[in-house]
């Protein structure tokens, strides 16, 4: 329980590196802690700001990430399937 950290009234703090689209620190946001996650990759950085400051309710975008991919595959248009993100605002959430 994090109310055995506790120091004064701030939660710990929480580094995530290699966050990727921030979905570890935004989930540990949602416990209380407080956290900040980092990333080397300028495209992963892009889709987070996407994803955390951008969306306004669940499933709002449709992205394609196996459409560069040839591998593990079962049929010919399998690396056009789309996915919706995020399955969870974070605007909403917190």
């Amino acid at each position: 329980p994090k109310e055995k950290f506790m120091r004064g009234n701030r939660p710990p703090k929480v580094m995530c590196p290699g966050s990727g689209l921030g979905r570890l620190p935004f989930e540990v946001v949602r416990r209380g802690y407080e956290s900040q996650g980092n990333e080397f990759s300028y495209h992963m950085l892009l889709g987070s700001q996407m994803i955390l400051n951008c969306s306004q309710f669940p499933l709002q975008f449709e992205i394609y990430p196996f459409v560069l991919g040839l591998g593990q595959r079962r049929g010919a248009h399998d690396h056009l399937a789309g996915v919706r993100v995020p399955d969870v605002a974070p605007g909403q959430a917190l």
